[in-house]
């Protein structure tokens, strides 16, 4: 036996008074009784007790035949003993990985695929009990595995444990190989408190936070600035006691009316910034107040803090609507698992003005970087999803259709409502991808059984096949033209998880409960799937891929690329930009890496200024329409003009429409325009990247010549107005006022 083994080569040496180790050894030795009386083993300091005394009490237990409970597993893992794998009872994350590094050993050195496969799963947790985070880190640190110790305590470590020399030590060193992110911080409060807490939560998403605070006070003078870089992104810390105090010496509608009055310079300085296209705002709303100002009566009274935190948070939303450059954390959501009453701090507030408790400052913070790096990298596009126990209980091979669970009783009213929170995310722009080691036939359960609400038509592709799960994806994300950087994995299996990891590290597979009950609403806190803006593209995207599949089939039963085009019966609707399509030219323009001739980042606010100024720019946008159906806008450009000469300052084209001549279209009807207004010369900039080599080739078949190269920029020029222009005979071509 493995721990009779151990008991018998390994050597006693429990520390202390002889009495107290003699006594230590009768405890050990009765450990199967006590195991099942539960008593006198919870007391023991298990770190002070010898690998040989535990060993031997092991082997005790499993001579007996009594299993090792979950509190004295802990406890031996804590105190940094062995625990065989098996048999052993259902541990955390966090404890298996401790686990795998109490086995590390000179003779039995650290198996490190298995060691990062476990720190992943900490990773993923959704919280890791601080006793046994504070182990796990200390430990990696005694073996000099600095960078995961310190991946761990930014993720998830509590302030105790950041302010410990060797993980402080760490963590500083961890962070300056992550890529910078420039912010500054303002606030109606102190922001000193959330200042410190940026640092770790922006650590935690992957960037090193380079933070500047502004002045106490100067909130609204900051966001108004017309200088701010944009490269740095704002940060607005709000707060209630500020923003929301009445004078009660006023009647309460006066009183109202005072505060809007009073906060009015605030929303008009947001919309300022937002107007000066200075980079992004991120800013908070406010929590739900800890306590009424009228009681019952709170949320309709004048005066109600209910009432008056409602009205500010709809301005803020008003705003974030209009602007895409202002992004709101939800301060309730991110402060979820913090009572109201302990979110802030009174003595903190009275006396330095910081209106967030410690642990309310660390939530917002991490709410904040998560806004952050949802601007910095767009949310994901494919859900991909296992179907046995994933999205029915049961498996479809061994049960007929209508024995899986999903209906109405539980537990298939929990895989109901997880197949409903699917659907949410499609109508939200994410595509449906079934991926299944199954017969073919599986799919067929979601048309079958009266339960379901996916059905066959809801995704865009599917491999149910016994190919590994990795290499169907891998082809799936080919064939629909997108990075495997956005997908997003689902699968209750732990092993398909791990070798979906190991094999497509790109894609994000987060750990699925095993609970059914806490899968729906777990999967609407994945932040992956949270998008910053939508626009119609994203809200129509699964029928706009359907459409295109539909293309490539009449693609590949053509006979010729012209019986192809032809046969799509393509028109182009061209629209100048307005109110309705801002936000998805701006979404082009900050996605596009493909076709994107001079790879301008313009956002909102910098395609805005160029409305504002029609008499030396355009703004265009094109809907592309085939018999399949409606993709809809696909391709964009910005033209700068100045008497009788041009630049196109962008042209960029979605990758769905490549190889179907709407660029030629596009750029010809632009050049008609601008011919028609008394331009005599257009020129263009190209950056040629590693992926954009396909606008360089677009720009020779157009008839533009190369004239000048600047800094890795290239300018091209088409001089004669009368020279052949690009156009599509394939392609009808309208203008839309």
């Amino acid at each position: 036996m493995q721990y009779a083994a151990e008991a018998r080569t390994e050597g006693a040496a429990a520390p202390g008074h002889p009495n107290l180790t003699s006594l230590m050894a009768s405890v050990l030795d009765a450990a199967p009784l006590l195991v099942n009386e539960d008593i006198l083993l919870q007391s023991v300091k298990w770190k002070d007790v010898s690998s040989h005394d535990v060993a031997r009490m092991l082997a005790a237990l499993q001579a007996a035949s009594v299993s090792v409970p979950y509190w004295l597993a802990r406890a031996l893992l804590l105190g940094g003993h062995r625990l065989a794998p098996s048999p052993r009872p259902m541990l955390t994350p966090a404890l298996i990985a401790l686990r795998a590094l109490n086995e590390t050993a000179p003779s039995n050195p650290i198996h490190v695929e298995l060691l990062e496969s476990c720190l992943r799963d900490v990773e993923q947790a959704a919280s890791v009990d601080p006793e046994e985070l504070d182990a796990l880190v200390r430990r990696l640190c005694a073996l000099g595995r600095t960078s995961a110790s310190a991946r761990l305590s930014i993720l998830h470590g509590s302030e105790a444990l950041r302010t410990q020399r060797a993980i402080r030590r760490a963590i500083e060193g961890h962070l300056q190989t992550l890529p910078a992110t420039r912010l500054r911080l303002i606030g109606t409060s102190s922001t000193e408190d959330l200042a410190k807490h940026l640092l770790p939560a922006f650590g935690a998403v992957g960037y090193r936070a380079e933070v500047e605070q502004a002045a106490y006070g100067t909130a609204v003078a900051e966001l108004i600035r017309s200088d701010a870089a944009a490269d740095i992104h704002l940060l607005l810390l709000l707060d209630a006691p500020s923003l929301t105090a009445p004078d009660w010496r006023l009647d309460p509608d006066t009183a109202a009316s005072l505060i809007e009055e009073r906060n009015e310079a605030l929303f008009a300085a947001i919309d300022q910034f937002a107007r000066n296209g200075g980079g992004s705002l991120i800013v908070n709303t406010l929590p739900a107040p800890a306590a009424p100002a009228a009681g019952f009566l709170d949320r309709s009274h004048s005066t109600g803090a209910a009432r008056i935190v409602a009205r500010i948070n709809a301005r803020l939303a008003e705003a974030a609507s209009r602007h895409a450059g202002i992004v709101l954390v939800d301060a309730d959501a991110s402060l979820a698992a913090i009572p109201p009453i302990v979110r802030e701090d009174p003595k903190l507030w009275y006396y330095g003005r910081v209106a967030y408790s410690a642990r309310a400052s660390r939530a917002l913070a991490k709410g904040f970087a998560l806004a952050q790096r949802a601007l910095r990298a767009a949310p994901c596009k494919v859900l991909a999803l296992d179907l046995d126990n994933t999205l029915w209980g049961g498996i479809v091979g061994e049960d007929s259709a209508g024995a899986l669970e999903c209906g109405d009783d539980f537990p298939g009213n929990a895989f109901k409502a997880f197949q409903a929170e699917c659907l949410r995310l499609k109508g939200q722009g994410l595509l449906l991808v079934a991926l299944s080691k199954n017969e073919p036939q599986a799919l067929d359960a979601l048309a079958d059984h009266p339960g379901m609400l996916l059905k066959p038509d809801d995704f865009v592709a599917t491999a149910v096949n016994w190919q590994p799960k990795s290499g169907n994806l891998v082809a799936i994300a080919k064939d629909l033209d997108l990075g495997l950087d956005s997908v997003l994995f689902l699968d209750d299996s732990p092993h398909e998880r791990e070798a979906m990891r190991q094999q497509c590290p790109a894609v994000h597979v987060p750990e699925m409960p095993e609970d059914v009950a806490q899968r729906p609403c777990w999967l609407r806190g994945l932040t992956e799937t949270w998008p910053v803006r939508l626009t119609e593209v994203d809200l129509r995207r699964s029928d706009i891929y359907h459409a295109k599949r539909r293309s490539q089939d009449l693609k590949r039963q053509a006979t010729s690329i012209e019986d192809y085009l032809a046969g799509l019966q393509q028109r182009l609707v061209i629209l100048p930009v307005g109110p309705a399509t801002l936000a998805r030219a701006a979404q082009l323009h900050l996605r596009t890496n493909q076709f994107n001739l001079s790879m301008e980042r313009f956002d909102e606010a910098r395609l805005q200024a160029m409305l504002d100024d029609p008499a030396h720019h355009l703004v265009l946008a094109g809907r592309a329409i085939d018999k399949f159906g409606d993709h809809g806008i696909v391709i964009a450009a910005t033209v700068a003009i100045d008497d009788d000469a041009a630049t196109i300052l962008s042209f960029l084209m979605s990758c769905r429409v490549i190889g179907r001549q709407v660029e030629d279209a596009f750029l010809g009807a632009i050049l008609d325009q601008l011919h028609q207004c008394g331009v005599r010369t257009v020129d263009v900039s190209y950056k040629a990247t590693p992926k954009n080599g396909i606008a360089r080739d677009f720009l020779e078949r157009a008839h533009f010549d190369e004239v000048e190269m600047s800094g890795g920029m290239t300018r091209w020029r088409q001089r004669d107005p009368d020279a052949r222009r690009a156009a599509s005979h394939f392609i009808a071509v309208q203008w839309s006022v």
